[in-house]
């Protein structure tokens, strides 16, 4: 399992956000500028710069889906965004699978959910410890994840914890 003395052995930090909205969907900037906020505090203020992992946990209800600013901000900080889409619905049928592409019969909100996750682009170590876990990477892949499956994200957590604290 993955604990703080993982996170703090391997250089990073946890920070978590929560937001609660009382039966309206939420405008993404709402629920996104105090958290890219956050970050620019945390990273201008560390040290040396910190592995910047961004889980983002969403049934992907919003009152919009423009991504693309937030994901660029973020980027532009070094963050990486793991996108992972909570839903009653199965559209992933093989779990341990970063999709290269959405597919059609996705919903709206899984499709714009794929698109603001960050492409994968990880040390070919992690892409090793990954497929030997069973994960299959598609060319082209993003962190997303429908996470219906908390093994899944456990799972992913693990590998990249880990092999960034191998590297350290």
């Amino acid at each position: 399992d993955v604990c703080s003395s993982d996170l703090e052995n391997a250089g990073m930090r946890l920070y978590h956000a929560a937001y609660l909205v009382g039966g309206k969907k939420p405008s993404l900037a709402t629920v996104l500028s105090p958290i890219i906020q956050r970050f620019r505090q945390e990273l201008h203020k560390a040290e040396k710069k910190p592995a910047a992992l961004f889980f983002f946990l969403s049934d992907g209800e919003f009152s919009s889906y423009q991504f693309s600013p937030f994901k660029q901000q973020l980027e532009e900080l070094g963050v990486v965004i793991i996108s992972c889409y909570l839903s009653k619905h199965d559209y992933t049928h093989n779990y341990r699978i970063l999709h290269g592409t959405s597919e059609d019969y996705w919903s709206e909100e899984a499709q714009a959910l794929w698109q603001f996750a960050s492409v994968v682009d990880i040390p070919e170590q992690e892409l090793l410890a990954l497929t030997k876990r069973g994960w299959h990477i598609e060319k082209n892949a993003r962190f997303f994840l429908q996470i219906n499956h908390s093994a899944m994200l456990t799972d992913l957590l693990a590998v990249l914890l880990q092999e960034r604290q191998r590297s350290l």
